[in-house]
């Protein structure tokens, strides 16, 4: 994950400045809070870094790209920074489901990306994945209801989960009905079955090799040299689910796939919002006071699940807030702004033990009190 460099930033609208001279640094994989009270310029930076908003002057780096230079005019837009937005307000589409709304910014997505035969892929994977047959046996266990039936939507949540596939895959090993038969006969299904799937893969690769086109042991494009095949394009509808999958996993929302907004609780609505955000794959999360709209025990158990979320991800998370002890609870350095001006840019133990000056000694108190 990248590291992002401010240098001299400043947010000036006539004789008032939201933003002055801030120069610092964030570390890739940091969890930087921007902290101050209402006013302070803490948003402003947020979305100038984003590129929701123009400095006025300065530079703002992020990685190897200078995505703003007032010098050199250099202005890069919010969309091909490759960075993720969660605000206040989760703006999920009501009239969506989870699942739908998950995707609904995957499909349009377009970048730089390897070229892949997805098809290849998973029916390679199958061919492995069905010889685990009491790990299968297992995970339909799990969706058994109380009258020893299996559920088939909880079964195919359980295969999902529990060999990181996606659904089509996942329907693949259902349709198999190992729970229904002894571990000899399943074990005999499935090492048939692995056969099958693997000589689909090998037909798709044959008919990809008729056609001029060499895959590499990840099926991704490969050339005449080896070397991996890039292409800006979209990501097709295997690639899209697996996705989906990947974040749900990650924010524990994998049952709520074909529910509403509606139907959801608050903390379970910002976790599909967090999926959302992660499912493009953004370099950096940007999260401008997300937690507000919570209650004070949700507020709690969600710092919590933010904090596991940055350890799982590795991403660079910048993060505003208002509240002290949110800041102090979740970053491992604080940015205190007052005025526009940067105050204190330390780990949230220095910040409090060593501050500054009177204004972050203020803000220790307020930690205490």
């Amino acid at each position: 994950m990248p590291k992002i460099v401010l240098t001299d930033v400043t947010k000036r609208w006539g004789g008032f400045f939201g933003v002055d001279h801030l120069s610092m640094e964030i570390e890739d994989n940091g969890f930087v809070t921007l902290l101050g009270p209402s006013g302070c310029g803490k948003t402003t930076t947020l979305r100038m870094i984003a590129g929701l908003e123009t400095p006025t002057s300065g530079k703002i780096q992020i990685g190897d790209k200078i995505v703003f230079d007032s010098e050199e005019g250099i202005n890069v837009s919010a969309a091909n920074r490759h960075v993720g937005f969660l605000f206040q307000n989760y703006a999920l589409w009501p009239h969506m489901t989870v699942y739908k709304n998950i995707t609904f910014g995957l499909q349009e997505l377009k970048d730089d990306m390897p070229l892949i035969d997805s098809a290849y892929l998973k029916y390679l994977g199958l061919s492995n994945t069905v010889l685990n047959v009491v790990d299968i046996k297992k995970f339909l266990g799990y969706a058994v209801d109380k009258k020893g039936k299996v559920d088939k939507d909880k079964a195919l949540l359980f295969l999902i989960d529990g060999f990181k596939i996606s659904m089509s895959a996942a329907k693949e090993l259902f349709d198999l009905h190992l729970d229904e038969k002894s571990i000899e006969e399943a074990k005999s299904i499935s090492e048939a079955k692995s056969k099958e799937f693997l000589d689909k893969a090998n037909a798709i690769k044959a008919q990809d090799e008729a056609k001029g086109i060499h895959l590499n042991e990840k099926g991704e494009y490969i050339d005449e040299q080896g070397s991996v095949i890039h292409k800006v394009r979209k990501l097709d509808k295997e690639e899209i689910d697996l996705r989906v999958r990947h974040v749900a996993r990650i924010v524990h929302i994998g049952e709520f796939m074909d529910r509403y907004p509606s139907e959801l609780s608050g903390g379970q609505q910002q976790r599909v919002a967090i999926a959302r955000t992660l499912a493009p794959g953004p370099k950096v999360i940007f999260m401008d006071e997300p937690l507000s709209n919570l209650d004070a025990k949700l507020r709690l158990e969600m710092r919590s699940e933010l904090k596991r979320l940055h350890m799982d991800t590795g991403s660079t998370f910048v993060y505003v807030t208002h509240d002290q002890q949110e800041a102090m609870t979740l970053a491992t350095r604080i940015c205190l702004i007052n005025n526009g001006v940067l105050q204190q840019y330390e780990p949230p133990l220095d910040v409090y033990k060593k501050p500054n000056n009177l204004f972050v000694a203020d803000f220790k108190e307020g930690i205490s009190s």
